[in-house]
């Protein structure tokens, strides 16, 4: 018969780690044949139950003793379970029905099996012969009658669902596991101190049955779907328990049987031996006793008292000669090294360990035999199963009576355990010191009543105060608040103090060290009230760069209106029907209010509209500006002139709307009829009239000066048009970074936060229904967040706000590589300066257009980038290998064809005061370089 220390461990220590290894792993497998499981339960959960149920009935009938009576019913209550559990399966809703029928049956075969532990401490006496076989059909008819009903109950859905496929079981499930596992671990432990007492092998087995029965029933608990690995860890289990069980009762039935008595007197017989077997044992034990304290009181009082010190202790003690032989060597230091005294006394360490850790150990102990000192030091060495361990190790010289050095005594104690321990505490601290240190806002904890209990090092960088000094006055942080914001930050604490749940944001001015006052986002969590004290957890961040710059956009905004409101020439905005949606000033007889929603067509006159039509369409096909020159209703309806300038506002790459910049030139135009009439006049009177042609040429003089500062006058307005262009282009860029950063910051969080909730809400739910339901809004959440993710990348590309120009420029290389199969070279001689984010988009903006001109037309197999400086400028150059182009041929074709992509690239790296330089020759390949100064002044504030 095998050792119970060498089966019963081994055994619960594999399913254990089993069922904790795939708890851990949590792999996502169901495996349910439907043949299976009620195969498994019929051999292992019910003819092994039913087996035992007969042996209990024959012994009950024969010795009368209750406790076997409860262990037939228990075993009944199990068998009946298992053998009727596993056919359901298959079927709808099979895996909760399973469940439900074998886990009442287990609840109560666990009762029955704890009342026939608990009977015998009673002290009962044995039943009477004539009522055993009633008490027998009762016992187990009532067993079988609840039995059935469990199973009505589970089919007909008359009890709570105990599992639920996917999430493990409901709270119902639960509690009836665990009340079971109770049931069975208490009936196995007062088996095995039964079977400590008395030593009966049935008793052994029966414990450690019921021991995997309670470990199996764990696995159950832990799964989330009926058929998932840890499920069949937990079956196995039980499978094995039974299996336990059954040895017990086939061992204990095969000794009585070896009697060859009836089984009345076979039981008795067999508890007769096993009481002798005891006494005898007993009686062994109390004469080894005597011999050992003859012994130990012939030894004197202190060696006794040394003996005892070294036997009795956890740490390894022994003693060496000079020749570094063992001399004594305690029961500690035999476990060590797994080899006992009698195999290492007289022997040195060359015959424990390897020869270098030896070597080591040896030439110390001579090192401490010289000095004449103890030494307390840490040893590594490998012990007996290989492992290497760390002992504190403490060893001195041993002297004899004439004050020589006669050897050396150690005392090692294994704090391998201890070792490891600290070392993963260091380690975890150093890991939460990293996070709190990482994390960019301030986590800390604070109390209404007693002020600040915890705060990150952050919050260092943003007060400026060391961080104890806000442990010394736990006050300070509510101190530096604005006298404006104090009176609204306590009424979002009282708010979250009246509900006592939520979050709360809040954003406030602190001052800092240096009198400073800077601005806060605090987000509030999770408030704790208790009496008259509340506190949160928090987390703020400073956000006085974001106020600024928002200050910043709102004074540009108002600066770009007003320089719009007060131009001198009229300008508009219109759809693609010619619809006016917004003008700055009207001619006198017209109301701005009356006139936005109406169309252009309506103020135009004669051949003019069909000009403006064309020239309209042409700016929404070509995205590129019109200038035209038409007559329309000026001031109180008369008939002027005007020029007019048409620039699409493109937006992603889609033309939305056009703005207009109109200039009267009446007088101008009118001094031009005025000079085509006088020259007709002049030739037709040449003749007649040449004594006068001094005083004509003069006159003419004056009037060609004249439409020269006319002509002077449309270029200044021209440039001044083109520059608002530009700055209308940079101000979009500037909202676009605006609302790409309130989308992501406050949009796209928020929603995070919501699917969070959500997530734990649906944690939470029972109903499928409303678990589906759940879900679809989950998916829902997580499409918005993706879209505001996709819109936020497209109005403000993360890289180029974050990375900087140069990472953005090699980002665009590579998705251009993978998209179009062109292979670049990226080189970055020097990092560009820290642009503005406007002026590092229209950079950036730039250099993709002339890389997508280089992927469609060049035909070309490579190309080159290069970020650097020409002394004081940063300079992107790119060069490819292509057929190039003639610059005059694409010339020639945008005046005939309008297209204006090199003029508008140009005229935007013109106005931020750099240089666009195309160098090219057919067959040759193209040189593009782009040079900007460190402060481009096109984006400057108050730039017209």
């Amino acid at each position: 018969m095998l050792r119970l220390d060498t089966i019963t461990a081994p055994l619960l220590a594999c399913f254990v780690t089993l069922i904790a290894t795939l708890y851990w792993a949590d792999p996502q497998l169901v495996l349910e044949p439907t043949a299976l499981l009620p195969a498994l339960n019929s051999v292992f959960l019910a003819l092994i139950p039913f087996f035992i149920v007969f042996v209990c009935t024959r012994l009950f009938l024969a010795v009368g003793r209750v406790p076997l009576l409860m262990l037939g019913c228990g075993m009944l209550a199990l068998g009946a379970g298992g053998a009727v559990s596993g056919w359901f399966i298959g079927q709808a809703n099979g895996p909760n029905i399973t469940v439900t029928i074998y886990n009442s049956g287990a609840l109560l075969s666990g009762t029955l099996l704890f009342a026939s532990a608990i009977i015998p401490l009673l002290g009962l006496r044995d039943t009477l012969p004539g009522s055993r076989l009633p008490l027998v059909v009762v016992g187990y008819l009532g067993v079988l009658l609840l039995s059935g009903g469990n199973v009505a109950a589970a089919v007909l859905g008359l009890v709570p669902p105990f599992i639920v496929q996917g999430t493990g079981p409901t709270p119902t499930g639960r509690g009836v596991l665990a009340v079971t596992i109770l049931f069975y671990a208490a009936t196995a432990l007062l088996c095995l101190k039964q079977y400590l007492n008395i030593r009966l092998g049935l008793l052994r087995w029966y414990a450690t049955g019921l021991a995997l029965f309670a470990t199996g029933l764990t696995g159950v608990l832990l799964q989330k779907s009926v058929g998932s690995p840890i499920g069949w860890a937990g079956r196995g289990a039980q499978y094995t328990g039974g299996i336990c069980i059954l040895i017990g009762v086939l061992s204990f039935w095969k000794s009585m049987m070896r009697t060859g008595q009836p089984i009345a007197e076979a039981f008795g017989e067999v508890s007769r031996r096993r009481i002798s077997e005891l006494e005898q044992m007993n009686a062994q034990l109390q004469r080894v006793i005597a011999e050992q304290q003859a012994t130990q009181n012939a030894l004197q009082e202190s060696r006794m008292l040394l003996a005892n010190i070294i036997s009795g202790t956890s740490d390894a003690i022994y003693a060496k000669d000079l020749r570094g032989r063992y001399t004594l060597f305690n029961a500690a230091a035999e476990r060590v090294v797994g080899k006992s005294a009698a195999e290492v006394l007289g022997k040195d360490d060359g015959f424990l360990f390897a020869p270098e850790e030896s070597a080591a150990v040896m030439n110390y102990d001579r090192k401490v035999i010289e000095s004449g000192v103890v030494n307390t030091y840490q040893e590594v060495v490998g012990d007996a199963s290989g492992r290497i361990v760390t002992f504190l190790s403490t060893k001195g010289p041993l002297f004899d009576v004439a004050g020589e050095p006669s050897g050396l005594f150690g005392i090692s104690r294994d704090i391998t355990e201890l070792k490891k321990a600290h070392d993963e505490l260091d380690r975890l601290m150093q890991e939460q010191s990293n996070l709190l240190e990482n994390v960019p806002a301030i986590i800390y904890n604070y109390s209404t009543k007693r002020g600040g209990l915890f705060y990150s090092p952050q919050v260092e960088k943003v007060f400026g105060y060391q961080l104890q000094q806000f442990y010394d006055d736990p006050m300070l942080w509510k101190n530096s608040i604005h006298p404006d914001d104090i009176g609204r930050v306590e009424e979002v604490i009282a708010d979250m103090r009246a509900k006592g749940q939520g979050e709360q944001h809040v954003e406030y001015r602190v001052r800092n060290r240096s009198g400073e006052w800077i601005w806060l986002h605090d987000a509030l969590i999770r408030p704790e009230v208790a009496l008259d004290d509340t506190i949160i957890f928090g987390m703020a961040q400073d956000i006085t760069e974001r106020k600024h710059l928002e200050l910043k956009l709102a004074e540009s905004e108002l600066k770009f209106r007003n320089l719009v409101m007060n131009a001198p020439f009229l300008v508009t905005n219109v759809d693609r029907a010619g619809t006016i949606e917004f003008i700055n000033r009207c001619s006198e007889g017209f109301d701005p209010t009356t006139v936005i929603g109406t169309s252009s067509y309506d103020y135009l006159d004669g051949d003019s509209k069909e000009i403006y039509r064309a020239a309209l369409e042409k700016t929404f096909l070509y995205q590129t500006p019109q200038r035209i020159i038409v007559s329309g209703f000026g001031d109180r309806g008369a008939i002027r002139w005007f020029e007019t300038v048409l620039g699409p506002l493109v937006n992603g790459g889609r033309i939305e709307s056009a703005i207009q910049v109109t200039i009267d030139i009446t007088e101008r135009k009118l001094a031009e009829m005025a000079l085509e009439d006088a020259r007709d006049e002049l030739e037709r009177q040449v003749a007649a009239r040449t004594e006068s042609l001094t005083a004509a040429n003069t006159r003419l003089r004056a009037e060609v000066e004249e439409r020269m500062r006319a002509e002077d006058q449309i270029l200044e307005h021209q440039k001044k048009m083109e520059a608002l262009t530009q700055e209308l282009s940079l101000t979009e860029e500037r909202e676009r970074e605006r609302i790409a950063g309130e989308l992501h910051d406050q949009v796209g969080q928020h929603l995070i936060l919501v699917k969070l909730k959500l997530q734990w809400l649906a944690n939470e739910l029972v109903s499928e229904k409303e678990i589906t339901v759940a879900e679809e809004i989950d998916k829902l959440l997580s499409q918005s967040i993706q879209d505001i993710r996709s819109l936020t990348f497209q109005l403000r590309p993360p890289i180029l706000a974050n990375a900087g120009l140069g990472a953005a420029v090699k980002w665009l290389a590579e998705e251009l590589r993978e998209n179009y199969g062109l292979n670049f070279e990226f080189v970055e001689e020097q990092a560009p300066p820290p642009f503005r984010y406007e002026v590092r988009s229209s950079i950036f903006q730039a250099v993709r257009e002339i890389l997508l001109n280089v992927v469609k037309h060049s035909h070309c197999s490579l190309a080159r980038i290069r970020l650097g400086n020409d002394g004081s400028r940063m300079v992107i150059e790119i060069v490819d290998n292509g057929t190039g182009f003639d610059p005059q041929e694409v010339a020639r074709k945008k005046s005939r064809l309008g297209g204006f992509g090199l003029f508008n690239l140009r005229s935007k790296i013109e106005y931020l005061g750099g240089e666009l330089l195309i160098e090219t020759e057919v067959g040759a390949g193209t040189r593009v370089v782009i040079a900007m100064p460190p402060e481009p002044v096109g984006a400057a504030e108050g730039h017209p």
